[in-house]
């Protein structure tokens, strides 16, 4: 049922097109009437279908506050969320710059004897036009909220410095991902070294900012997820695997945080030891001291989740269950280094 509509679609247009030729008028006309039915055919199903967000209600709502367009739901709608609908415009741009590009040197070899390559120009001028407004129309409904909200299985995106929220979480547009199969340190989450505490929440933060700023990613939901399902979440952010988009290929994201010791892989009492895919990268890590491993610290679970233990690590003593820490802590429990 959900296609049906678009099938007559294509169809009404195909068939439009096909009156242009020239066959007899009486069959042009039939033909134009065929399509015109499949048209006002594809119209009434739009609107009969229950749970549908059609455009032409709020075509009609426009023009029942004709008089003042401002008070009609669509033109308040653009108005309040202008900030979003810019930020899903901008990415065409690009995109347009290249199609105009390869406009201008086609232009630039119609430059010869004859209309050959003009009537080829010409149209595609107006196709482009056509193109840029319709993708700005289309992306605007969708960032008005336009048809109700749907979680994206993916995302592609440039990442810039202030996208990195901390050492395991980053955003995308509007949306906060966290990255599957990894957890870093807290956001000022101390640990333990030779002069003292250290910031090393911070300090993932930065690392992962100076990998990550200015690359492309792509996240989708991760390898076994059933692409069907709307994606993981922990309080309200989805949960998925992102890769770097590099020139040797696709590097997975939460590979490198634990390669370079910047966080250790996430684990689950609920899964299957087998279900981790890191722990290889995380013993090489924790043997070099890459990272975080140098120094003495929490797992951020337990930096999270047991008060008593932060507390202990902080004041300085020593944290009995190795399994609760990361790197080699005895030689900082000695000298009881306490918090400022």
């Amino acid at each position: 049922m959900e296609w049906v509509p678009f099938l007559m679609l294509g169809g009404a247009l195909a068939l439009f097109l096909l009156s242009t030729r020239q066959f007899p008028l009486l069959i042009r006309l039939l033909v134009w009437l065929a399509g015109a039915a499949l048209i006002g055919s594809a119209i009434t199903l739009a609107l009969i279908t229950e749970g549908r967000y059609g455009l032409f209600r709020a075509v009609i709502d426009f023009f029942a506050h004709i008089g003042e367009p401002a008070g009609s739901a669509v033109v308040r709608s653009f108005s309040d969320n202008s900030p979003t609908v810019l930020k899903h415009i901008e990415p065409l741009l690009d995109l347009f710059l290249v199609l105009a590009s390869f406009m201008g040197v086609l232009a630039l070899f119609a430059f010869t004897p004859g209309e050959r390559l003009e009537r080829i120009v010409r149209p595609s001028v107006f196709v482009l036009v056509g193109m840029m407004l319709g993708g700005a129309l289309a992306l605007s409904l969708v960032a008005i909220g336009f048809g109700g909200y749907t979680k994206p299985r993916s995302y592609f995106a440039q990442l810039e410095a202030n996208d990195v929220i901390d050492g395991d979480t980053i955003r995308i547009g509007e949306t906060t991902i966290r990255l599957w199969g990894l957890d870093a340190p807290e956001a000022h989450q101390p640990c333990l070294t030779d002069s003292g505490l250290r910031d090393c929440g911070v300090e993932a933060t930065a690392w992962l900012t100076r990998e990550l700023s200015g690359s492309l990613i792509r996240c989708s939901q991760p390898e076994g997820a059933d692409s069907d399902e709307p994606p993981m979440e922990t309080f309200g952010r989805p949960i998925m695997q992102c890769f770097r988009i590099a020139a040797e290929g696709e590097q997975d994201i939460a590979r490198m945080v634990i390669a370079s010791g910047y966080g250790i892989e996430y684990r689950s009492d609920s899964k299957p030891i087998d279900f981790y895919k890191y722990a290889s990268a995380e013993s090489d890590a924790a043997d070099r001291r890459a990272g975080l491993h140098a120094f003495c610290m929490l797992t951020p679970k337990t930096w999270r989740r047991e008060s008593a233990a932060r507390s202990a690590f902080t004041m300085g003593q020593a944290i009995v269950d190795v399994s609760l820490t990361i790197g080699n802590c005895s030689p900082y429990y000695a000298s009881a280094v306490r918090a400022p």
